[in-house]
């Protein structure tokens, strides 16, 4: 198990024979940058690809999120607006322009069988993965990676040399609705280092939804992180 350290796509990288690491479980957590008192809203476009056994689909998106909402929009393609999502803490309000359906699903039971899943986690912290000093009990390392375990089993990778995550696996059992992320290609951003490509995988790790990130502007104004829906539709509580 611990010859795993970081995945890229749904393949995974072998580390090599990996030892006891010659930093703490501190100090591990120190490298890693902290955003989390700096960072308060993201904003941009991107591309999200979606693959599913049997299906794949690919989107534009535009997203604002700061740490308590995020708003995403979905155009098809040709660039016909399909749809749009607002997360809170606890649940999602997804709107079907096409189909003319509102609907509004817990955060527990949403479906990662679908572009939603980048709507599992906010925005900010997707882009920051927020990590609390004590949550790392063990660190391990090759001559490339620190990979490092959590107390509730979840595991950490990370470049020595940019001090980045690199991969983050959820532990097994876990109720969130992905099992692991995958962080690719940061850029320096008005003093922040963030990735520009993220991947999501489902708690089953049959689908993901790779986000490509073309635009990205960190702590700017957002506009009313809001949907407007037309009264004739009815919002339907799942």
């Amino acid at each position: 198990m611990l010859m795993m350290g970081c995945r890229t796509h749904h393949e995974l990288i072998e580390t090599g024979e990996l030892t006891e690491a010659d930093i703490s479980a501190d100090q591990f957590v120190d490298m890693l940058p902290d955003y989390t008192g700096s960072l308060e809203t993201v904003s941009g476009n991107g591309r999200a690809f979606i693959s599913q056994p049997g299906n794949s689909d690919r989107v534009s998106i535009d997203f604002h999120s700061n740490r308590e909402e995020t708003l995403i929009t979905f155009r098809n393609r040709i660039g016909i607006e399909g749809g749009q999502l607002l997360v809170k803490n606890d649940s999602v309000l997804v709107y079907n322009r096409i189909d003319k359906i509102a609907e509004q699903v817990s955060l527990s039971d949403a479906d990662l069988t679908e572009v939603g899943s980048l709507a599992t986690i906010n925005l900010v912290e997707l882009f920051h993965y927020p990590l609390d000093r004590g949550s790392v009990d063990q660190v391990f390392q090759d001559e490339r990676y620190y990979v490092a375990s959590t107390t509730d089993g979840s595991r950490i990778t990370a470049e020595k040399e940019t001090g980045t995550m690199v991969d983050l696996q959820i532990a097994s059992g876990s109720d969130a609705p992905y099992s692991r992320i995958s962080y690719e290609s940061y850029e320096r951003l008005n003093g922040f280092y963030l990735p520009k490509k993220i991947t999501i995988f489902s708690a089953d790790g049959n689908t993901r939804v790779t986000l490509l990130v073309r635009q990205l502007e960190v702590n700017r104004q957002l506009p009313p992180l809001e949907i407007s829906i037309p009264d004739e539709i009815p919002i339907l509580v799942l």
